[in-house]
């Protein structure tokens, strides 16, 4: 913090510090964040969180992706098949552009605006990709995305959405089954986009579209993930519902800030959460991986946080059930360019429980191999996990999460929370 000469007070970022209205600034300054609710917490969250991730963006560096990338993954419910994701390099996220996006997410942007024609030659070559994947399956599949939201016209322009609708119907048209896969922010789908979207594929095809809900906790998803869900997505979500749209919620395992008993019990809440209330038929759990640019990446290298161990994931799948984990897809240990750190186990639990989490499809086969995987193997890691989780924290998760949000501004805004929450944008 610093003062100019007739004594305003400036953090980092040369923004003004000054009284708010707000409820949050009546705590006492001797460590006021251990008496706010975690409402409040919550509150400061939104208002800190996307200037801490501008500024470490800005310290760290961005990703420049400089070609389209595909990968391939499982197809849910049907085992034994593998089929390509595809990412054309498009200008990029505009969550992270904009407000830093989220605390574990890079997947880059091309440093510039991608034109209208270089997007259509990316996409020549992903059809090509998509046609020799499909070319022994009666169900075709295209899962294709932006760096960032299918739905942004920033990413892609209405016209190269209609153009990838146009290439999928001709698939539909040599009589197999389509399914189109891809993902967006809430924020960019609205009545007219996916109108056109349904009009163009028809009613026949198959449509699923991922979106980050991360937590069902706004105090996790907002703090810990800096995710910022628009305040209708409920109505977003009913929309997609709507036009028969499948949505695939997005969990994260282990958000930064919680230990491992809270990243089991947070999963675990937000799966059953997201299919209770209808906000989706089928959730993708990601384990979280390590990306260097990212908040997640710098509390590695300050040894803050780890890795969430690979027997929580299977505590996750265990204790939503069979039925549910029938409609969860166990992602996160596939890569664009694999080399990002993963969950890993010991030399005695890794190589069987990665052998069923790397080709599960979701179907009770799956499941059951995993269980019993769960019963027999009992390596020292597992018993080390088991500590883990039954350590009972001190202080209640909010005041966790505001201790690490202190530190946080301190670092990246130049003041602790409670002058960092009185202070506005105002730029100096």
């Amino acid at each position: 913090m610093r003062k100019d000469e007739s004594g305003r007070n400036f953090g980092a970022e040369g923004v003004e510090l000054h009284e708010s209205d707000s409820e949050l600034s009546k705590n006492q300054e001797n460590e006021p964040f251990t008496q706010m609710t975690s409402a409040q917490v919550a509150e400061a969250a939104k208002q800190i969180m996307p200037r801490v991730m501008r500024r470490l963006r800005k310290d760290r560096g961005r990703m420049v992706v400089d070609d389209i990338v595909s990968f391939s993954l499982p197809v849910s419910g049907q085992p034994g098949r593998e089929a390509p994701l595809v990412a054309l390099k498009t200008t990029g996220c505009m969550h992270s552009l904009g407000a830093g996006g989220c605390t574990m997410c890079e997947y880059g942007w091309a440093g510039r605006k991608v034109q209208t024609e270089e997007l259509r030659g990316q996409l020549d070559r992903a059809f090509k990709i998509f046609e020799k994947a499909n070319e022994e399956h009666e169900i075709v599949q295209f899962n294709i995305n932006a760096l960032g939201s299918f739905f942004d016209d920033r990413e892609f322009p209405p016209e190269i959405r209609r153009e990838i609708y146009e290439r999928i119907k001709q698939a539909e048209a040599s009589g197999r089954k389509v399914v189109f896969i891809t993902e967006s922010r809430l924020e960019y789908i609205d009545e007219a986009k996916l109108l056109e979207m349904r009009t163009m594929l028809g009613d026949e095809a198959k449509v699923e579209i991922g979106y980050g809900m991360e937590s069902t906790n706004e105090l996790i998803r907002d703090a810990c993930v800096n995710k910022l869900l628009p305040a209708d997505f409920e109505k977003k979500l009913a929309l997609l519902k709507q036009f028969s749209v499948e949505r695939w919620a997005h969990i994260i395992l282990k958000p930064p800030f919680l230990n491992e008993r809270d990243g089991i019990e947070d999963a675990v809440k937000s799966i059953d959460e997201s299919f209770n209330n209808d906000w989706a038929e089928h959730v993708i759990l990601m384990s979280m991986n390590i990306r260097k640019s990212t908040l997640v990446g710098e509390l590695v290298e300050r040894h803050e946080y780890e890795l969430p161990d690979i027997w929580s994931l299977i505590e996750v799948v265990k204790r939503v059930g069979s039925e549910k984990a029938s409609k969860l897809s166990l992602l996160g240990f596939v890569t664009a360019n694999g080399t990002e750190q993963k969950v890993t186990g010991c030399s005695e639990c890794e190589a069987p429980l990665k052998k069923v989490i790397s080709k599960w499809t979701g179907v009770k086969e799956d499941y059951d191999e995993l269980m019993r995987i769960e019963k027999e193997v009992h390596c020292a890691c597992r018993g080390d996990w088991q500590k883990e989780v039954d350590k009972k924290p001190s202080e209640p998760l909010h005041i966790r999460i505001a201790k690490n949000l202190d530190r946080l501004t301190r670092d990246y805004l130049g003041a602790p929370l409670h002058e960092a929450i009185k202070s506005r944008p105002k730029i100096v």
